[in-house]
C-alpha cells in the first residue's frame, strides 16, 4: 500500500528569501504565515480572514492581531478588499515583496518596508511603521484623511438606509474610525447576531433619536453592550 503524502504549502523562492531577511516582530510574522498558509496553501491569491480566525490561529492577543495587521497593511505587505457581505479578503502584496527581495540581495540588509523591530515589541513601545517608499514620512501615517462611509456591508446599508429616512446624511469618518466600525460590525456577526437582529434594534435607535444628533454609526456601536449584550471589539 503507497504512503500517503502529507499536504504542504508551496511558497515560492523569492517569498522565502524575503521572509528569511525581513524584521518582522512575532505577531507579524504569524499573520503573514497564516495567510500564506490559507492562500498559498491552496493555490489560491485570495483568502478571508475574520480577526477571531487570525486569533485562533496565532494565539495573539485580539487586540495585538487588529494593531499588527493594520501595520502590515499600512507597509504595504498585505492587500485588502471585500466582497458582499463584508466578507474580508486579503493576500500577500507580491510586488512589493519582490521589489524588496531585490533590495536586500543587492544591500545585504532587510528591506526598508519592515519594521526593524525585536522580535516581540517591548511593553508600551510604539510599533515602527516606516513605509516602503522610501519618501513615505511618518506624519503621513498620523494623518487623518476624512473619507464617506459607504454601504458596502449590509449592516452598513441598513443603517445608512434609515438615517436618510430622517433626512440625514452620515458624517465622513476617518479610515481609522472605518476600520473599527467594520470590525465591530464583524464583531456582533461573530456572535451571531443578525441583520434582523441590527435592523431591530437601528429602528430603536433612529425613533429615540434627538434632532439634534447627526447620527454617527459609532455612537450606535458604542451601546452594543445595551443593544445586543455585546461588548467592544477591542475593549480587552
Amino acid at each position: 500500500m503507497a504512503e500517503k503524502k502529507e499536504p504542504f504549502v508551496s511558497v515560492p523562492h523569492w517569498l522565502m528569501d524575503y521572509l528569511m531577511k525581513a524584521k518582522f516582530n512575532m505577531t507579524q510574522y504569524q499573520i503573514l504565515l497564516t495567510v500564506i498558509r490559507y492562500t498559498y496553501g491552496f493555490n489560491k491569491e485570495w483568502g478571508q480572514f475574520s480577526i477571531s480566525f487570525l486569533v485562533q490561529k496565532t494565539g495573539a492577543a485580539r487586540s495585538r492581531v487588529t494593531e499588527e495587521l493594520k501595520t502590515l497593511k499600512e507597509l504595504g505587505i498585505l492587500n485588502e478588499r471585500y466582497e458582499e457581505k463584508n466578507k474580508r479578503l486579503f493576500r500577500i502584496n507580491d510586488k512589493v515583496m519582490r521589489s524588496n527581495v531585490t533590495e536586500m540581495l543587492q544591500e545585504g540588509s532587510p528591506p526598508s518596508g519592515t519594521t526593524g523591530g525585536p522580535s516581540s515589541r517591548t511593553s508600551g513601545s510604539p510599533p515602527s511603521r516606516t513605509h516602503i517608499k522610501k519618501d513615505f514620512k511618518e506624519k503621513d501615517i498620523k494623518e487623518k484623511h476624512y473619507i464617506a462611509l459607504e454601504s458596502d456591508d449590509h449592516f452598513i446599508e441598513i443603517y445608512l438606509n434609515h438615517l436618510s429616512q430622517k433626512k440625514k446624511k452620515h458624517p465622513r469618518v476617518t479610515e481609522e474610525q472605518r476600520e473599527w466600525i467594520i470590525n465591530q460590525i464583524e464583531h456582533l456577526r461573530e456572535y451571531e447576531v443578525t441583520a434582523a437582529d441590527w435592523e431591530e434594534q437601528v429602528k430603536d435607535h433612529f425613533e429615540h433619536l434627538p434632532k439634534n444628533n447627526n447620527g454617527n454609526i459609532i455612537a450606535f456601536l458604542h451601546a452594543s453592550h445595551r443593544r445586543f449584550d455585546i461588548g467592544m471589539y477591542d475593549q480587552f
